[in-house]
């Protein structure tokens, strides 16, 4: 299964997999940054901006959660109003947090 963003428009870009995903909101759940963690505990946002400018000072380790964040960070910059995570047959983050 694959990950994707929306943003008030519909469809952004494909985000990553499940378990890229799993491996990045894991990273980001260790971070102080409370739009992150609001990010990660409900699968949405109202201001990617705010989003984009906590994730300046983050320095994940190379590979898949790099790779991942550096795509979030592309995409987010892309995103009209609001951002959300979606597999595409729900809403936010219900199907992550069922596989978990």
């Amino acid at each position: 299964m694959s990950y994707q963003l929306y943003d008030e428009n519909g469809y952004v870009d494909d985000l990553a997999t499940t378990k890229g995903l799993n491996d990045l909101l894991a990273y980001l759940k260790s971070t102080d940054t409370p739009g992150l963690n609001k990010l990660v505990q409900e699968g949405w946002d109202l201001i990617p901006e705010a989003i984009l400018e906590e994730m300046e000072d983050l320095n994940p380790p190379a590979g898949e959660v790099k790779d991942t964040l550096d795509q979030l960070k592309k995409n987010l910059k892309k995103c009209v109003g609001i951002v959300i995570f979606s597999d595409g047959l729900n809403d936010g983050l219900a199907a992550l947090e069922e596989t978990q």
